[in-house]
C-alpha cells in the first residue's frame, strides 16, 4: 500500500502543480469531454477544469481504497479465506497504481487540448489503455479465487479449477487484445481505428467468460 500511497500522492501535486502553472493560459471555456474521434462535446469553465485535472486521481485513488476497506474484511470472513486475500493484495495495488498512471495521463491530455485547442491522441490514449490491458492480462493467471477482483462468473466462483482454467485462458486473451489495441491504433485510421479499439476491449474480457460457461463441467485436464 505504501507504493500505491507514494503513487498517488506524488502524481497528484504534479497534476496540480501543472493546472496551476497553466491556469492564467486556460481559456474560459474548455473541453472535459471528447468522443472517440477525439472531438470536443463536452464543456467547462477553466475553474471546472481544472477540478477535474486536479481532483481525478485522488477521488479515484481514495474510492479504490474504500473498494479494498468493504471488502476485503468480507472476503476474509465470507469468501476464499485470509490466504487467498493476501496473495492477492499486490496484483490489486499493481492494478491501481497502474490505473492511476493513466488517470493522470488523460488529466494531462485534457490540459493539453484544452492549452493548444487541439483534441487529444486518441493513437496515445490507445496505446495506454491496450498496455493497461496487457498488464491485466499478465496478472489475471496469478488471481487467486475471490467475490470481488477477477473474472467473477458464475461458474468460476464455484469452482477452482474452472477459476484457475478461465483466468489463464482470460489472460491470454487480454494480452492479445491489448497487443491488438495497441496495432489497431497505429495501423487503421483515427474513426476505423478508435471503434476497431473499442471492440477489441470489450470482446477481450467477454471471451473468458464465455470460456468458463464451456467449461463449467468439464473435469480438470
Amino acid at each position: 500500500m505504501k507504493r500505491y500511497l507514494m503513487t498517488v500522492a506524488l502524481l497528484t501535486v504534479v497534476c496540480a502543480l501543472a493546472a496551476g502553472l497553466c491556469y492564467d493560459r486556460l481559456p474560459e471555456r474548455t473541453a472535459i469531454h471528447f468522443n472517440l474521434d477525439g472531438e470536443a462535446d463536452g464543456f467547462a469553465s477553466r475553474a471546472r477544469s481544472v477540478q477535474h485535472i486536479v481532483g481525478v486521481v485522488p477521488a479515484l485513488s481514495l474510492l479504490l481504497l474504500v473498494v479494498i476497506a468493504v471488502t476485503l474484511p468480507l472476503e476474509r470472513r465470507f469468501g476464499r479465506g485470509k490466504a487467498h486475500v493476501e496473495r492477492n493484495m499486490p496484483h490489486l495495488y499493481n492494478v491501481g497504481i497502474a490505473t492511476t498512471v493513466l488517470w493522470a495521463l488523460l488529466s494531462f491530455m485534457m490540459l493539453q487540448s484544452a492549452l493548444t485547442g487541439v483534441g487529444p491522441s486518441m493513437q496515445t490514449l490507445f496505446i495506454a489503455l491496450g498496455g493497461l490491458q496487457v498488464l491485466f492480462g499478465l496478472m489475471a493467471g496469478k488471481l487467486r479465487s475471490n467475490h470481488f477482483f477477477g473474472i467473477r462468473t458464475p461458474w468460476t466462483l464455484r469452482s477452482e479449477a474452472v477459476w484457475h482454467r478461465t483466468h489463464r485462458m482470460g489472460g491470454w486473451a487480454l494480452v492479445a487484445g491489448g497487443v491488438l489495441t495497441m496495432m489497431a491504433v497505429v495501423v487503421l485510421p483515427t474513426p476505423l481505428g478508435s471503434r476497431a479499439c473499442l471492440a477489441i476491449m470489450l470482446a477481450s474480457p467477454l471471451l473468458p467468460c464465455v470460456y468458463s460457461f464451456v467449461i463449467r463441467e468439464r473435469p480438470p485436464a
